[in-house]
């Protein structure tokens, strides 16, 4: 009997000790899927973390477990069960920083919320340096971008990219194609030039939106302070208006291409191509840059003014006068003597 006895308090101590471990186990096991989405994930640094398709949470948890990003993956998983918005895995490539949660870092992901690059798109440069500086940008997809076939799928007219694409910053996730940046910028341009066209000074010698954009390009190249835009563009209208030839050293240069070796001299005025106009009459075929928006604006509203010149003043600005006599004058005073050629 006391065997017995004996027997069923040590079976029932085993019992208490082994359902004390389990409770402990239980709560310990609750603690950690419970913490799993405030774990602070285990980087020092930005890092980017590219998510294939056909990732799937478990996937994806095994390869930040084995990159040290998290621990526990058996909580986690039993934690994303109670928060199942969390269990979409998007492919694509997010930015990890140090600090985020576990729970951040599946958000992210969950909502797509991929990491952005941007590209600067500056006013006043050339589409070949626009291209360069597309190809080179980091994560953008090159892959032979061709500028005829892009221009014939969107139905342009137009041969030449020069000035059909309006200058700002470029948001893109990675591998994005550099098409898809330069439509999007084709089509900003292509929606503000209209627009501008439709409030233009109905007096305009300008018949197209494309000659337009060409002049603009020319005020754009031309100023060196953005309050003489509308000046500098009022002086190119008059010229066109008295079938007086523009004179603009910005597309002469444009017009020499590779043989331009940095110094205008006066056998390039008198060389003869289709951008020169010291040579031609009226606009160049093209645009001669990217234009923004202000050059668009100064040109479809320019200044009112009976001035037919301008010269550089050296400091950013220009001297603008009415007659030649005037004019020569100010060559003199600002250029001339100043030992400018």
């Amino acid at each position: 009997m006391a065997m017995a006895n004996f027997i069923r308090h040590t079976l029932i101590s085993i019992a208490g000790i082994l359902l004390t471990i389990f409770v402990i186990s239980a709560a310990f096991s609750l603690y950690f899927v419970s913490q799993s989405g405030t774990q602070i994930l285990g980087i020092k640094s930005n890092q980017i973390i590219t998510v294939e398709q056909g990732t799937n949470l478990r996937l994806l948890l095994r390869s930040l477990e084995k990159q040290g990003i998290v621990s526990r993956r058996w909580a986690i998983k039993l934690w994303v069960k109670l928060n199942p918005e969390l269990a979409s895995i998007k492919a694509g490539t997010y930015e990890v920083l140090p600090g985020e949660t576990l729970k951040q870092l599946l958000t992210k992901i969950a909502q797509a919320k991929e990491k952005q690059w941007s590209v600067t798109l500056v006013e006043g440069l050339t589409w070949k340096q626009w291209k360069q500086q597309l190809i080179t940008s980091e994560r953008l997809e090159e892959a032979g971008f061709n500028e005829s076939q892009f221009l014939n799928m969107l139905g342009s007219s137009n041969t030449n990219m020069e000035g059909l694409l309006l200058p700002d910053t470029y948001n893109y996730t990675s591998d994005t194609r550099i098409e898809a940046i330069v439509e999007r910028a084709y089509q900003a341009m292509d929606d503000y030039l209209h627009e501008a066209w439709e409030r233009r000074d109905p007096t305009l010698p300008l018949k197209s939106p494309y000659e337009v954009l060409i002049l603009a390009s020319i005020v754009e190249k031309e100023t060196g302070l953005a309050s003489e835009r509308p000046h500098i563009a009022g002086v190119f209208v008059n010229r066109l208006e008295m079938n007086m030839r523009l004179q603009s050293d910005p597309t002469t240069i444009y017009g020499l291409g590779e043989a331009f070796g940095g110094d205008l001299l006066r056998s390039h005025l008198r060389e003869k191509t289709p951008y020169n106009t010291y040579r031609i009459n009226g606009l160049p075929p093209t645009p001669i840059a990217m234009v923004s928006s202000a050059s668009i604006d100064a040109v479809v509203q320019p200044m009112i003014t009976s001035d037919l010149y301008f010269v550089a003043k050296g400091d950013g600005s220009h001297k603008f006068s009415e007659t030649l006599e005037e004019h020569n004058a100010a060559v003199r005073q600002y250029q001339i003597n100043r030992g400018i050629p």
